[in-house]
């Protein structure tokens, strides 16, 4: 928090973008072949990871800040967790894909680790969700 402020919700929002158009760009390398598309896609996924940290140490931050009854305690666990496991697989996605021949479907593993990453983020985000509009994270109060 910064005056009182989450800082969280803010800085959630340039990742979120960066790893949504990611797999958009690599959908769109793997039906053009271009180039430049899947450089956008790559940059796309490795900013996401970056951008992300800082959001991440402002949930953890935030997370702290309160105390936490039964089931909001159940749904921080559960949105840290699928969060960073989005972000461990995003930061993987990079080097996974140095690793793989050109040859042999290197776009399309590309695109569909973007997309199991899309999936597990917006889970994981939806859990988010739920912390902010129904317990009012990070100030619960009252029902």
């Amino acid at each position: 928090m910064l005056g009182g402020v989450p800082l969280h919700p803010a800085l959630v929002h340039l990742p979120l973008v960066l790893w949504l158009l990611a797999p958009v760009l690599g959908l769109w390398a793997c039906l053009s072949h271009e180039q430049l598309l899947w450089q956008l896609s790559y940059w796309s996924v490795i900013a996401g990871c970056f951008s992300a940290l800082p959001a991440m140490f402002a949930g953890v931050l935030d997370a702290i800040s309160v105390e936490a009854g039964d089931e909001l305690q159940h749904d921080l666990h559960m949105h840290s967790g699928m969060m960073s496991a989005a972000w461990c697989l995003f930061a993987v996605i990079p080097v996974v894909i140095e690793q793989l021949p050109p040859e042999g479907g290197k776009l399309v593993t590309f695109f569909l680790l973007q997309i199991a990453g899309v999936i597990l983020m917006s889970l994981g985000a939806h859990v988010g969700g739920r912390l902010t509009y129904k317990h009012r994270m990070p100030n619960p109060g009252p029902e």
